[in-house]
C-alpha cells in the first residue's frame, strides 16, 4: 500500500514539475524561472496582510522558513511571490513576524491592532488577503488562534477565531480571503514547548460556518497537520523545501509560471480557487512523498457578487503603520544580551543517545522586552556560584555518549562471553560517571538554603544545572539497565533478513526506579524555573526539558 502510495505520488510530483526517486532521497528538479516584473500589481486594488507567528513563548516554535540571512523559502520571500501570483501591489503588503526584517512581535494586542487598522482601511473596490501562520486550539468548544505570547490553554491570552470574522465581515473590502496556515508540525522539532494538535473538527466546522462573503483557504483539513519540512535540494538551493509545506508550494506556483489560465485584470477578481487547486495537488503530493502523510489544503465560502466598478483614480488606501505596544513598547531586547542570561546554561552537554533533546537554539527562542536587566550578571561570587559552576563543568568532563546501535549477539560461546564481559565493564565505568554526577547534585542541595540570597539569574541557574545532573544520572542508569538486558540476552527477536541489530529507542516509560526517582526530582526544579520565571529565555528551556523523553528501550531494525 505505502509503495503505491509513493508511485502515485511520484506520478503527481512529476507532473507538477517536480521529480523523486523511489529509493533515494527525493529531490526537486530544477524548473524554468518566471521572467522578473518589478510590481505584477501596480494598479490592482488588491491588498496583503501577512501574519506568521514563529517563536513562540509558550507554545512549539513555528518554521519561518529559510534561515536567519531569509533565504528563497523565508516567509518574507514566500509572501512577495504570493504578491506577485495574487497581483498584490507591492506598497500594499504587510509582513508582522517576530522573524520578519524588521521584527515585529505579534502579540495578541499587535495581532489586533495590524487586523483592525488593514480592515478600517480597506476600500469598498478592493480585494483582500488575510494571511496568519501560526497555531490554532480548541478552548470549551471554541476556535482561537494563538499570539505570540499566548498560553494554549488560557483563552483570555487568545485570539478569539470569531473576532477574525467579525472584523472582516465588518470590511468594506468587496473580495475577503482569510489564509489560514495552522496546525503546524515538524516531526524533527518534536513538541519541545508542549503538544501540538491536528486541526480539529471544531475548527473545521468553525471555518465552513464563516459568514457570508468571507473566502477561507485552510491549510489542511480536519484531523491533520500542516506539515513543516527541512529538505534541501543539492542540485539548487531554490528548489529546497523548507518551513511549512503549504507555504513553500506558493514558490513553486510562482516559478513554474504561476498561474497561466488566469488572466487578471484590475476590475477582476481573486483567483482563489485556482490558487487552491494548485497549492492543494502540490500539497498533498509532496506530503505523501516526502512523510508518508495526508494533508489536503480546504477552500470554503464564495465571493459575494458587486455590481461595483473599478475606479482607477480613486486615492489608494494607506500604507499599514504598525506601532509597538504592551511589553514591547521599549523595543525588543539585543540577542547578545539573550546569550549572556544563558551563558551557563549553553555549555551543560545536551542529553544523549535515543533520548536526545535539542540543542539550545538561539533562533528559536522567542523574542523578549527590554527589561531583562534583573539577569544581568553583577560580577559577584559565592559559595553557590562556585558549586554550580564546578557542576557544570562535571557535567562537561562526564559527557557520555550512548551506543544507539548494536550488532546481534555472536552465535559462538566465546565470542558472546567476550562481547557480554566488555558490556559489563561498561556498566561498571558508567557507575563512576553517576557517581561523580550525584555527588555534585548532592553538593548543590546542601545550598539549597543559601538559593533564595541569590538574584534571579543565580536562581535560575542553579535550579537548571541541579536538575541536568539529576537528569544526567537518570539517563545513565537507564542506559545501563538497558546494557543489563543485553546482558541477560533480553533482546527483541531478530527476523533474518529483515533485520540487522538493535537500536536505542526513546520512550515514554523508564525502565529503572531509581532512574524515575531522579527524573521526578528534576522535573521539580524544572518547573520551578518555569513558574517563576515565566517571560524569560529559561521558561522554553524548561518546558524543552520537561517534554525530553528518558525512558530507553532496544528495537529490532
Amino acid at each position: 500500500m505505502v509503495r503505491i502510495q509513493r508511485i502515485v505520488a511520484l506520478t503527481i510530483l512529476t507532473l507538477l514539475g517536480l521529480t523523486a526517486g523511489i529509493d533515494a532521497v527525493p529531490a526537486i528538479r530544477p524548473v524554468t524561472p518566471r521572467p522578473s516584473v518589478d510590481d505584477p500589481g501596480k494598479g490592482f486594488p488588491r491588498r496583503l496582510l501577512a501574519i506568521s507567528v514563529n517563536n513562540y513563548a509558550y507554545a512549539n516554535p513555528v518554521s519561518y522558513g529559510g534561515d536567519k540571512d531569509g533565504g528563497p523559502r523565508s516567509f518574507h520571500k514566500l509572501m512577495g511571490q504570493l504578491a506577485e501570483l495574487m497581483h498584490v501591489p507591492s506598497e500594499q503588503v504587510t509582513i508582522v513576524s517576530d522573524r520578519a526584517p524588521p521584527p515585529l512581535p505579534p502579540t495578541k494586542e499587535l495581532i489586533e491592532q495590524a487586523v483592525t487598522k488593514f480592515v478600517d482601511t480597506s476600500r469598498d473596490q478592493d480585494r483582500i488577503i488575510l494571511l496568519f501562520v501560526g497555531h490554532a486550539v480548541e478552548v470549551d468548544g471554541v476556535a482561537y488562534l494563538v499570539p505570540l505570547l499566548g498560553e494554549p490553554d488560557r483563552k483570555e491570552t487568545l485570539i478569539p477565531l470569531a473576532w477574525l470574522f467579525q472584523k472582516l465581515a465588518g470590511c468594506k473590502a468587496r473580495q475577503k480571503l482569510l489564509v489560514l496556515d495552522v496546525c503546524r508540525f515538524d516531526r524533527g522539532r518534536r513538541e519541545e514547548r508542549g503538544a501540538v494538535a491536528k486541526m480539529s473538527k471544531t475548527l473545521e466546522a468553525a471555518l465552513q460556518k464563516a459568514p457570508r462573503g468571507i473566502q477561507i483557504l485552510a491549510a489542511c483539513s480536519a484531523d491533520q497537520y500542516s506539515w513543516e519540512l527541512d529538505h534541501p535540494a543539492k542540485d539548487d538551493p531554490k528548489n529546497a523545501i523548507k518551513g511549512g509545506i503549504f507555504l513553500n508550494t506558493i514558490s513553486q506556483v510562482h516559478d513554474l509560471g504561476g498561474l497561466p489560465d488566469v488572466q487578471q485584470a484590475p476590475e477582476k477578481s481573486l483567483p482563489v480557487a485556482e490558487l487552491h487547486k494548485a497549492m492543494l495537488a502540490r500539497t498533498k503530493a509532496i506530503a505523501t512523498m516526502f512523510l508518508k502523510a495526508d494533508q489536503s489544503p480546504r477552500l470554503f465560502g464564495v465571493e459575494v457578487p458587486s455590481k461595483l466598478k473599478f475606479d482607477p483614480n480613486a486615492p489608494p488606501p494607506p500604507t499599514i503603520k504598525i506601532e509597538l505596544t504592551d511589553v514591547f513598547r521599549l523595543g525588543v531586547v539585543d540577542q547578545s544580551v539573550v546569550k549572556d542570561v544563558l551563558a551557563l546554561a549553553v555549555q551543560a552537554p545536551p542529553i544523549g543517545g535515543a533520548a536526545k533533546e535539542l540543542p539550545i537554539a538561539f533562533d528559536s527562542l522567542p523574542p523578549y522586552p527590554n527589561d531583562l536587566m534583573a539577569y544581568q550578571d553583577d560580577g559577584k561570587d559565592t559559595e553557590l556560584r562556585k558549586a554550580v559552576r564546578e557542576a557544570v563543568a562535571t557535567l562537561v568532563k562526564q559527557r557520555t555518549v550512548l551506543q544507539e546501535t548494536l550488532a546481534p549477539l555472536p552465535t559462538d560461546v566465546l565470542k558472546k562471553a567476550t562481547v557480554l564481559k566488555q558490556t559489563q565493564a561498561r556498566q561498571e565505568q558508567l557507575a563512576l560517571i553517576i557517581r561523580e554526577l550525584e555527588k555534585e547534585a548532592e553538593t548543590l542541595r546542601d545550598l539549597e538554603d543559601q538559593r533564595a540570597r541569590e538574584p534571579k539569574r543565580w536562581q535560575a541557574n542553579y535550579d537548571y544545572v541541579l536538575a541536568r545532573l539529576l537528569l544526567g544520572s537518570a539517563e545513565l542508569r537507564e542506559y545501563s539497565a538497558m546494557l543489563g538486558k543485553v546482558r541477560k540476552e533480553e533482546l527483541p527477536s531478530l527476523e533474518k533478513g529483515v533485520h540487522v541489530g538493535y537500536k536505542l529507542v526513546a520512550q515514554d516509560k523508564i525502565t529503572d526506579s531509581d532512574a524515575r526517582e531522579r527524573v521526578g526530582q528534576s522535573r521539580k526544579l524544572l518547573e520551578r524555573i518555569a513558574a517563576q520565571h515565566r517571560g524569560t529565555p529559561w521558561y522554553p528551556i524548561a518546558r524543552q526539558q520537561l517534554a525530553a523523553k528518558l525512558g530507553l528501550g532496544w528495537e529490532a531494525y
